[in-house]
């Protein structure tokens, strides 16, 4: 059984957490051994448009393979949100030195680097913020007009349905690229859309760092 622990911050993107978390919900509605927690550090958050949402507080037991993800938020800048607190930023920062994979979605890479996950690893988050991000972080290597990248179980994606490629990639990898394929072809859609830029070409679909 591999459980996906997402970290919810106040204003996320109800699309960074709804995509991956249909997913790996349709997975485990098909039998591969997924079981989905939400956590934040209070029970009540707000959502960025508005619609609200409850988690559970106490922190579930998570061991090497397990998935921690952070969703992204909404806000002008990374610097103007409150963003994670330190013990939030311990979580993933934990996880992942105890041999776990730690992910984000768009804005969701600031938690990562909060953390010192994104030292001397490429990265990558929602266009908008892929400047401000490689000013926070100087040692992170940020790596533009991707969906998706892979570097030493730090798993970052771009924006929004970019999210829903990350899991599938993480499915395909842990459970096999066939059983992805079939998996995906439920939010096929989505993914064909999120893979094609504004100018009509197609992005690239992730960059694989060192594992």
């Amino acid at each position: 059984m591999t459980r996906v622990v997402f970290l919810l911050v106040p204003r996320l993107h109800l699309l960074d957490l709804a995509g991956p978390a249909q997913v790996f919900s349709t997975a485990a509605d098909l039998g591969y051994g997924y079981e989905l927690s939400y956590v934040a550090e209070q029970e009540d958050v707000p959502s960025a448009p508005g619609v609200p949402l409850r988690a559970g507080t106490a922190r579930p037991e998570v061991g090497p393979g397990d998935l921690v993800l952070v969703p992204g938020w909404r806000a002008p800048t990374l610097r103007r949100h409150e963003g994670v607190s330190a013990e939030q930023a311990r979580r993933p920062a934990e996880h992942h030195a105890l041999g776990g994979t730690v992910a984000s979605v768009c804005a969701g890479a600031d938690a990562l680097g909060w953390a010192g996950l994104l030292e001397g690893r490429r990265c990558t988050t929602h266009h908008a913020l892929q400047e401000e991000l490689a000013v926070r972080y100087p040692r992170a290597r940020v790596v533009r007009d991707v969906l998706y990248v892979i570097d030493d179980r730090v798993v970052t994606s771009a924006a929004i349905a970019s999210g829903i490629d990350l899991a599938l990639h993480l499915v395909a990898t842990r459970r096999g690229t066939g059983r992805a394929r079939r998996r995906g072809s439920r939010v096929r859609w989505w993914c064909t859309h999120a893979a094609t830029g504004r100018n009509g070409r197609r992005a690239r679909c992730c960059g694989i760092g060192p594992t």
